[in-house]
């Protein structure tokens, strides 16, 4: 075995030494340039968004409020992802992992008419190396459709009225007329009434544009010149909701003896129902239509 000299192993410890003070040095002075502070100046933290659907009652029929619906359904889109929650006890449904920019969704609930709506997710200016989450808000208001359109619908039907006011309600029509309920919904008014007032600056999960998943209802007018349309939405106050009740052009045979094998066709003037189909209101009775016969 070889012995290691004392003049080697002093010369091996002391080059260590150096060694392990020069590199000391060297890390110390860089710090207090500023010249290693982190493995990269760039803060590489991941930033996501959980986002909150609430879906409300237009209504509010109970409480003069808007109210949570519990069990509606939201489903919503981002990029190439669909997800599709439940909302809780309070109507809240929760998306978490999404990121900045448009997103798509529909709401729905038992009794009430869906919604299409788009939304803008934002996230602030921070930075940081590490995961940030931030959260975006939105309110979605459906309209019930606990409303009822009836009433009757008077012609002249054997052509021998003087005035309108002496049209039939007949004893029997041939065939079944249909009578709508169409609505419009102005999208500028809805909202304003679920975003509250406009800001320079749109909050995270501010809604961008709305849509009815339905717009008309529809039923036949019996034998007897009545008609009901059961399950039309009613129109709550400051959303921007209008309806309108028309009928379908209805043609019926010329009358027997006639020179004209030409059918007679009536069609009604549509009517506004926004003041009829109000909510929590009992009555939604509409008076007699009257049906003007084409030339």
């Amino acid at each position: 075995m070889k012995k290691i000299s004392l003049f080697t192993l002093s010369a091996l410890v002391g080059g260590l030494l150096f060694f392990s003070s020069c590199t000391k040095e060297t890390i110390e002075t860089d710090k207090a340039n500023g010249a290693v502070l982190q493995e990269n100046d760039v803060p590489d933290g991941r930033k996501t968004i959980t986002y909150s659907v609430s879906v409300v009652s237009a209504n509010g029929c109970q409480t003069g409020r808007v109210a949570g619906i519990s069990g509606a359904r939201v489903t919503l889109v981002q990029g190439a992802v669909t997800v599709t929650r439940t909302t809780n006890q309070s109507g809240v449904a929760v998306f978490t992992n999404l990121g900045p920019g448009q997103v798509t969704g529909y709401a729905e609930a038992p009794g009430a008419v869906g919604m299409n709506f788009t939304a803008v997710l934002n996230t602030s200016s921070e930075v940081s190396d590490k995961d940030l989450v931030e959260f975006a808000a939105s309110m979605v208001a459906l309209f019930e459709t606990n409303g009822k359109a009836q009433g009757f619908v008077r012609a002249d039907w054997d052509l021998n009225a003087v005035t309108p006011a002496s049209f039939d309600r007949p004893v029997s029509i041939p065939g079944n007329p249909r009578m709508k309920v169409d609505y419009t919904l102005t999208s500028a008014t809805y909202l304003t009434a679920v975003n509250g007032t406009p800001t320079a600056t749109p909050r995270s999960g501010t809604l961008t544009a709305v849509s009815l998943d339905k717009v008309s209802f529809s039923g036949n007018v019996i034998t007897d010149g009545s008609y009901f349309i059961n399950n039309v939405p009613t129109i709550p106050s400051g959303y921007g909701l209008s309806a309108t009740l028309n009928m379908v052009d209805f043609g019926i045979p010329a009358p027997a003896g006639s020179t004209s094998n030409r059918q007679r066709v009536f069609r009604m003037v549509p009517v506004p129902l926004s003041t009829v189909l109000t909510p929590c209101s009992d009555d939604l009775y509409i008076p007699d239509q009257l049906l003007n016969l084409l030339p």
